[in-house]
C-alpha cells in the first residue's frame, strides 16, 4: 500500500513538472478600446487569423485577447456611424525565444464618428504593424511601417479629435439650453399653478362675500312688519315684499274699467312711502314699473309680458350699495339679463 502511493506521488509530481516546463502558446493582448463621443453599444472586435475570420467579439472598455504564436492577425476595432480602425500583428518569433520570458503587449485603440467632409482614406489599411522586435527582445510598432503613413494618419487624427471636440461642446451646450428651458418651464408651470390657486381663492372669498351679503339679504327681507299707521289712528295690515323668499306678497288689487289697477298697499314703520307708478324704465321699450321705497332698500318692479301673460321681475337697490337682479322666477340675475327681458316683453 505504501510504495503504490510512494509510485503515484512520483508520477503525479513528473507531470506537474512537465506541465510547468511547457511554454505559453500564446501570447496575451490587453486592449484599451475608446469609443469617442459614444457608448459600447454595437461596437464591436473582429480577428482575423491569417486572413481568415477566426471569432468577433463585443466592443468593451477594457478586453483582453489571446493570440497564438507563429501567426499573422488583423484585429478591427469599429462601430456602426464610426470609423474603422486595423492593427496587423505578426506573432511569428525566432527560434530558440523562451515564451515564459515574454510579457503581454498592451495596446490602446480610440475609434472616432465618421464625420461629413472628412477623408478617411487611410483608415484603409492597418494603422500600426505589430511585431517582435529582436533588439528589444518583445514585441513593438514597426517604425518604418509608422512612418509611411504618419503624417497622414496625425493630419486626419486632429481633424477628427477637432470635430470630436466641437461635436462634444455643441451637445454641452444643448443640453445645458434644455436644462435652462426646462427650469423655466418648471417655473412658468409653478406660477401658473400659484396663480390658479390665487385667483381659487378669492374666487372663494367673493363667493363668500356674495353668501354672506345675499345672507343679509335674506335676513332683512324676512322680517315682517306686523302694523303701521295709515291715516287718523287707523291700523292697516301691511305686507312686505318677499324677495328672496319664494312669494310674491301683493296688496289689495282693484278692478276698474277692464284695467288692472295696481294699488298696493305697503308701509314701513319709519315713515310710509307709497308705491310710484313709472311709464317707462328703458327709453326704447314701453314698460310700466312700481318703486317701492323701504328704509334700507329700494325695490324696482317691471311688469313683463310673455305670451299675453304678465309677470314681474325686480330690481333690488340696497342702501349699503348692493344691487341685485330677478327674474319672474325671482331668482338672481344679471344686469344684462334683466334689460334683455325687459326689451324681449311683449307690451299686451
Amino acid at each position: 500500500m505504501t510504495k503504490r502511493l510512494i509510485l503515484f506521488f512520483c508520477i503525479s509530481l513528473f507531470f506537474s513538472k512537465a506541465i510547468a516546463a511547457t511554454p505559453p502558446q500564446s501570447l496575451v493582448v490587453p486592449v484599451i478600446f475608446t469609443v469617442e463621443n459614444g457608448n459600447y453599444d454595437l461596437s464591436y472586435v473582429v480577428v482575423k487569423k491569417n486572413g481568415v475570420a477566426l471569432f468577433t467579439k463585443t466592443g468593451e472598455k477594457n478586453m483582453k485577447l489571446k493570440l497564438e504564436y507563429g501567426h499573422e492577425y488583423l484585429l478591427s476595432f469599429g462601430k456602426e456611424g464610426y470609423i474603422t480602425k486595423q492593427i496587423l500583428f505578426n506573432t511569428s518569433l525566432p527560434e530558440g525565444i523562451d515564451t515564459t520570458a515574454l510579457e503581454p503587449y498592451k495596446i490602446g485603440v480610440r475609434i472616432f464618428k465618421q464625420y461629413e467632409g472628412v477623408n478617411i482614406v487611410i483608415y484603409n489599411q492597418p494603422v500600426g504593424f505589430i511585431h517582435f522586435i529582436p533588439q528589444d527582445e518583445g514585441f513593438g510598432y514597426d517604425t518604418d511601417y509608422t512612418k509611411s503613413i504618419l503624417s497622414e494618419l496625425e493630419a486626419t487624427e486632429n481633424i477628427l479629435i477637432q470635430k470630436s471636440k466641437d461635436e462634444k461642446k455643441q451637445e454641452e451646450k444643448e443640453l445645458s439650453d434644455k436644462k435652462k428651458e426646462d427650469k423655466q418651464a418648471k417655473e412658468e408651470k409653478e406660477s401658473i399653478s400659484d396663480l390658479k390657486k390665487d385667483l381659487s381663492k378669492d374666487s372663494v372669498k367673493v363667493d363668500s362675500d356674495i353668501a354672506i351679503k345675499k345672507e343679509e339679504v335674506v335676513v332683512k327681507d324676512s322680517v315682517q312688519i306686523k302694523k303701521a299707521t295709515y291715516g287718523e289712528g287707523d291700523e292697516q295690515p301691511v305686507t312686505n315684499l318677499g324677495i328672496g323668499d319664494g312669494e310674491d306678497q301683493k296688496g289689495k288689487i282693484s278692478m276698474d274699467s277692464g284695467e288692472d289697477k295696481i294699488q298696493q298697499h305697503l308701509y314701513v314703520a319709519s315713515g310710509e312711502e307709497p308705491i310710484e307708478e313709472r311709464k317707462s324704465v328703458l327709453s326704447e321699450v314701453e314698460t310700466i314699473t312700481h318703486e317701492i321705497i323701504e328704509k334700507n332698500r329700494k325695490i324696482t318692479e317691471v311688469e313683463v309680458y310673455f305670451e299675453e301673460k304678465k309677470s314681474i321681475i325686480r330690481k333690488v337697490v340696497y342702501n349699503w350699495g348692493g344691487v341685485y337682479y330677478y327674474n319672474v322666477d325671482n331668482k338672481t340675475i344679471s344686469e344684462d339679463q334683466f334689460y334683455s327681458i325687459i326689451k324681449n316683453s311683449k307690451r299686451r
